[in-house]
């Protein structure tokens, strides 16, 4: 009977596996139709819709509701009946790094030592806090972004640079630091971990440990994130059931936990009064709450971040409005820059600004913006590219084309080149041939017309710089 029981626990591991092999081929299917515009019932950017931590961050810092509000709910929703299931069972992130097994046995020695779950809560923290102020950086840590813009540039940044090997690097950092201990990631470093956790402690599906436990450790030696029998909350708990399967004794088992709301494992907790850190995770907490505040005084003291006025910004794909709004929502998932076409949209790597690193920026000379295409709208998860129809697209310029008359062919050297004119779309017009002298005649750039979709300066013949260029001056 106890060898039945046991087969059935190992086999309920088998299918956790499978499951997590399914939504693993349901994300990167689901990102790469962003790229290859393969055929999907539900949008691209399905997941990342349902990421609380992007939603949370993203309507803080931008001062308005992110539009995925309910999406994310639901996820909290399920996080506090069954626990920590999107950690366990659906994370892509948390997928490769249980797939790695780069840890194995040798580094279960360096867990108490190494794995600090509460310097999560305090990132976390530090998130929130840089909100507040109108600084979104949940993009550089949160395991759904990290993981999509890893495929995103896999599949369509080219050539490949520094945005691209970043956003590996991230992806294998992840991987990596489970030679420190097993999931390393998702118990010291993951803010949407964290945040899942502090909903978890209050979990309607909970980790029973019956009376016949010995407490003979192999429970937690095969927990992937070092839970022991004597813990007396599940917050840090992903529901994998590694233990239970692994129990000789069937000690252990989860069911729907009857008593009220927040009450904790019947099995005693450690005397050590960090098993139970309530006083220290406030500390923390408000620890990182003050170190947010802190980087963007910092930040300001030293020139990170906007300056009030008008000054010259990235070209951004058109329906991003307003510049501070825009970095506020967007958290750099390589989404519209797969999604375009021309391949105009690139990522922005200047550290000037840490949280405008990975937003996009069009980049004319590599693709300009068609006229007629608004797939980036399309596929941003956060709204901070908004979906509008073609005939709304262009009500707002994202630039304008100036001529550099030290490079241009007529202007420079007296050669006959109308490229631009020719190249500009006709419902706009927005460069034209104008008589300077008899029988001569210049390129001119009319502001008014003109869109900033950067088509003459794709087009423009010359090598390396274009002698028309589009240039941007909007106030931040």
């Amino acid at each position: 009977m106890a060898d039945t029981v046991r087969d059935h626990r190992k086999a309920f591991t088998w299918r956790r596996t499978a499951t997590q092999t399914v939504f693993f081929i349901l994300f990167v299917y689901l990102t790469l139709t962003v790229t290859f515009a393969w055929p999907s019932l539900v949008g691209g950017d399905l997941f990342l819709r349902f990421d609380p931590l992007i939603w949370l961050t993203g309507s803080i810092a931008s001062r308005e509701l992110a539009p995925f509000a309910l999406l994310a709910l639901l996820l909290m929703s399920i996080t506090f009946l069954l626990g920590r299931v999107f950690c366990g069972w659906i994370c892509p992130l948390g997928t490769i790094i249980d797939a790695a097994r780069v840890s194995g046995q040798r580094n279960m020695g360096c867990r108490d030592r190494w794995v600090q779950p509460r310097l999560a809560l305090g990132i976390l923290a530090a998130l929130i806090g840089l909100a507040l102020v109108g600084v979104n950086l949940s993009g550089w840590l949160d395991p759904l972004v990290i993981t999509s813009r890893a495929i995103h540039a896999a599949a369509r940044w080219q050539p490949i640079g520094w945005a691209a090997l970043f956003a590996w690097a991230l992806v294998a950092g992840a991987v990596l630091l489970t030679l420190v201990a097993p999931r390393y990631w998702c118990r010291t470093l993951c803010p949407l971990g964290a945040m899942l956790s502090l909903v978890s402690r209050w979990s309607r599906w909970d980790r029973r440990v019956s009376a016949t436990c010995n407490d003979c450790g192999v429970c937690t030696t095969v927990c992937p994130m070092g839970q022991s029998t004597d813990q007396r909350t599940s917050s840090q708990c992903i529901v994998c059931r590694r233990c239970e399967a692994a129990c000789g004794r069937g000690s252990i088992d989860f069911a729907w936990k009857l008593g009220r709301v927040g009450d904790p494992e019947r099995i005693p907790s450690s005397p050590d009064p960090a098993a139970n850190p309530v006083d220290s995770r406030r500390r923390r907490w408000l620890a990182g709450m003050v170190a947010g505040f802190g980087a963007v005084s910092v930040g300001a003291a030293t020139g990170w971040g906007f300056r009030q006025g008008r000054r010259s910004v990235p070209v951004r794909p058109p329906g991003t409005g307003v510049e501070r709004q825009f970095i506020a929502r967007c958290v750099g998932c390589g989404a519209c820059m797969a999604a375009c076409p021309t391949g105009g949209l690139v990522p922005l790597m200047k550290l000037d600004r840490l949280d405008a690193v990975f937003t996009p920026h069009l980049v004319p000379r590599i693709g300009p913006c068609l006229p007629e295409c608004t797939r980036c709208g399309q596929v941003c998860p956060t709204e901070a590219i908004a979906d509008l129809p073609v005939d709304r697209k262009w009500q707002r310029s994202i630039g304008t084309a100036r001529i550099d008359r030290g490079l241009c062919l007529p202007w420079a050297s007296g050669e006959r080149c109308v490229i631009c004119v020719d190249a500009c779309p006709a419902e706009f017009a927005a460069i034209e041939l104008r008589q300077v002298r008899p029988r001569t005649f210049r390129p001119f750039v009319e502001p008014s017309r003109c869109t900033g979709c950067g088509i003459c300066e794709h087009q423009c013949p010359l090598d390396g710089i274009s002698a028309i260029r589009i240039t941007t001056l909007v106030v931040c």
